[in-house]
């Protein structure tokens, strides 16, 4: 293998130079509305307007009074409300309790007690109180949400309370506008991707406007390839390049991090995400054509290759480690062993494919040769798939059909003998769905993808998202990672890729 070179560039200072400037629009909600229990709905709860959210000016409420606004659509934004007062005085200030959601379960069903095992406070609710009525009432955190319920909890029985101009700032950097494709099939799916990187697109690419709200590798990747072919904020992918850059930790590039109050890491590192910057830098070059970051960022790649290599490769073939953490998939019972072989071949080719373009006289060949060797001896020639420790898995196909180690038709033949089996391990998210489209799409399966496409991501719109899901089961809505779907992100960047497909 090359050696990698020592790169020393001011990568925070370049990154805060490309700090994007944000656009505000101002968003009125529609309608004030109610949710009633339904069984026979996949959210479980159906929704009744009340009456147009305007007629809030002329109603006033007192203790226990609340209401819920539909702004017709997802937002990522600051919500703000002129609280005027009548009565004989006002005496004390107004206690109010405000919920944000993205889902309908999230301003009518009850958040604690709750199993999560990821902290409960990213749970989008708050109070305030008011001390200086009337007045204006603008609420200082930035919040993702369709619906806001408002509940006043405590007034003296003195006066009332009137909520007058509520509105949404909403914010994004995806400043362009997109029209979404033609096509009765697929307009609507394609909005509501569009509608979903748009409200991720914020100063850097967040994975969710609720939660986490920061930059993740692995979903950096999937926000750029859509972002390329739509809003076209490209300095912003640059910028956030530069970011991990900057903030590798021994050399390693983590797989998140916090802009604020500083740029710092989280201390996640997952090796798979790792390996997938170098393919993240190659598809920004090709994208950009930006050459000059390219070259200074070559280095970091060399690194994350020549490091990892040596740690986890022996005579071509990956060796599982524990404590390491490999995503792939929300998948407790995936075994990851075949898909990481891939991962690392896709990495060295990517390496490889940027080398030339950049015209850096680096060769993988004899790498790439070895891994995919090692990718061949885990295919089953009589089933026809790949298989990770005896396991039939849908990640383990898509992987290895973007590694590109047999014939085009051989993949696409290994993925949908995988799907059809009923024991195989599926897709538990919309990441790994998208693996599985790529894998159809670059094997020259462009219809198998886009049914698919249409059958899953068509499937969440149908059942309700406005934004995609982080986490999506056709046959369970309450399906969460983190054992409370509470705690999901219901606009999640790695589920946009839908629009990446549909305009290739």
């Amino acid at each position: 293998m090359a050696p990698a070179e020592t790169v020393q560039i001011p990568f925070l200072t370049a990154a805060e130079a490309l700090t994007p400037k944000l656009s505000y629009t101002e968003e009125r909600p529609k309608d004030v509305v109610t949710f009633v229990p339904d069984d026979k709905a996949f959210l479980r709860h159906t929704k009744v307007v009340q009456y147009n959210a305007s007629r809030l000016e002329d109603k006033w409420f007192s203790s226990g009074d609340e209401f819920i606004v539909d702004f017709g659509g997802h937002r990522t934004g600051y919500l703000s409300f002129y609280l005027d007062a009548q009565g004989e005085n006002v005496d004390c200030p107004a206690r109010l309790r405000l919920t944000f959601g993205e889902v309908p379960g999230d301003v009518v069903e009850d958040f604690y007690p709750s199993k999560s095992w990821i902290s409960t406070s990213w749970f989008p609710h708050e109070e305030a109180k008011i001390d200086e009525l009337p007045g204006q009432v603008n609420i200082p955190r930035r919040h993702a949400f369709r619906y806001v319920r408002v509940q006043v909890l405590e007034v003296s029985s003195k006066f009332k309370i009137c909520f007058r101009k509520i509105k949404c700032y909403a914010v994004t950097s995806a400043c362009k506008k997109v029209a979404p494709v033609e096509g009765c099939d697929f307009n609507l799916i394609d909005t509501v991707g569009l509608r979903t990187l748009r409200d991720c697109m914020q100063t850097v690419f967040e994975d969710g406007p609720r939660r986490d709200r920061r930059l993740w590798l692995g979903d950096l990747r999937l926000q750029a390839l859509v972002n390329y072919v739509t809003f076209q904020n490209n300095d912003l992918v640059k910028r956030c390049l530069y970011l991990f850059a900057g903030l590798r930790m021994d050399q390693k590039v983590m797989a998140s991090l916090y802009e604020r109050p500083e740029p710092r890491v989280s201390g996640d590192y997952i090796l798979d995400y790792e390996l997938l910057f170098v393919v993240t830098l190659l598809e920004y070059v090709e994208a950009t054509n930006d050459i000059s970051t390219g070259r200074e960022l070559f280095g970091i790649c060399q690194n994350i290759l020549e490091r990892n290599h040596q740690e986890y490769i022996k005579d071509g073939i990956f060796q599982m480690k524990p404590g390491v953490w490999y995503f792939i998939d929300w998948h407790d019972d995936l075994d990851r062993f075949a898909s990481m072989q891939a991962v690392f071949v896709i990495a060295f080719k990517a390496a490889q494919s940027l080398a030339n373009k950049l015209d850096i006289g680096v060769d993988y060949t004899e790498d790439i040769r070895l891994l995919s060797e090692g990718s061949l001896a885990l295919y089953d020639e009589d089933k026809g798939i790949f298989l990770s420790n005896g396991q039939i898995s849908w990640a383990s196909q898509a992987w290895m059909g973007l590694a590109h180690v047999l014939p085009q038709e051989q993949h696409v033949r290994a993925i949908q003998i995988a799907m059809q089996n009923p024991n195989a391990i599926r897709a538990n998210t919309p990441y790994c769905y998208h693996y599985v489209l790529e894998a159809l799409f670059k094997n020259g399966a462009r219809d198998a993808c886009l049914a698919l496409a249409k059958d899953y991501f068509g499937g969440m719109v149908d059942r309700g998202a406005d934004t995609y899901w982080e986490a999506y089961r056709e046959d369970d809505s309450t399906f969460s990672p983190y054992d409370d779907h509470h705690n999901n992100s219901f606009c999640h960047a790695w589920s946009c890729t839908v629009s990446w497909f549909l305009r290739l």
